[in-house]
């Protein structure tokens, strides 16, 4: 089973000045991309909206993804809307309240997405996570927009990390299983193994960050995706750059 991982996208108003970058020619690019490559799924991780959420950025998005006849999947990023990315990409049914967190199972493989809208867990999302885990009892996979542990990236883990990650470590590593967990966020690509726990960091649909420096710096505009692909019990990913869109 071959699975893009899609991330990132910061979609601004048409005209809206999004740092010189044509965010919009860049989703419909890796869109384009990820077609040509025959998945059987896409799931796309969070920040669709440049800023602040916005019902019409989902609502501009939404047909070109339809457009693609694959089935796809969407979580939510610390820019988005949980309630009204769920309204406008028809996930209503997997909204938990205000929240959007659900389970699936692809190929054998128990699939958990996590709602990190507001840079932690709430309650009852920590619960759900904790019981669905208790359940599952063999390797999972895990789709959320924050990297849940500390990521070797010093802008990022020190002014935008996961505010839960005591919670996550603590739980996922006494688990007698292996967690793959697919991300986004920190806008750069990057493999963290601790234990039994793997994060996939992957690269933004918009621009990368600097890896090393403490400061805020762009590192290139290269966009990129994840291909995850599923073998029986074996998982495989790689992650594919393509040259990105710049404004005139």
């Amino acid at each position: 089973m071959r699975i893009i991982q899609i991330t990132d996208l910061h979609l601004g108003q048409a005209g809206e000045y999004t740092y010189g970058i044509d965010v919009r020619a860049n989703f419909i690019k890796i869109l384009a991309e990820a077609k040509a490559l025959s998945p059987e799924l896409i799931v796309l991780t969070g920040d669709f909206c440049f800023k602040e959420p916005q019902r019409s950025i989902y609502q501009w998005a939404l047909p070109y993804v339809e457009r693609l006849e694959i089935p796809f999947k969407v979580i939510s990023g610390n820019h988005d809307d949980p309630l009204i990315l769920a309204q406008e990409f028809k996930q209503e049914h997997h909204l938990a309240g205000k929240e959007l967190y659900y389970q699936e199972t692809w190929d054998q493989w128990p699939v958990l997405f996590l709602d990190t809208t507001t840079a932690q867990l709430s309650k009852t999302q920590m619960d759900w996570l904790e019981q669905a885990l208790k359940e599952i009892q063999r390797d999972t996979i895990i789709f959320m927009h924050h990297p849940p542990i500390p990521s070797g990236v010093p802008y990022m883990d020190k002014n935008h990390s996961f505010k839960t990650q005591e919670f996550i470590s603590e739980l996922l590593s006494k688990l007698p299983f292996r967690i793959h967990i697919f991300t986004g966020h920190y806008h750069v690509d990057k493999i963290i193994n601790r234990g039994n726990i793997s994060v996939y960091i992957t690269p933004a649909c918009f621009f990368q960050i600097n890896q090393y420096q403490v400061d805020f710096a762009p590192d290139h505009h290269l966009i990129g995706m994840r291909i995850i692909e599923l073998e029986g019990d074996d998982l495989l990913s790689t992650v594919h750059y393509f040259e990105g869109s710049r404004l005139a």
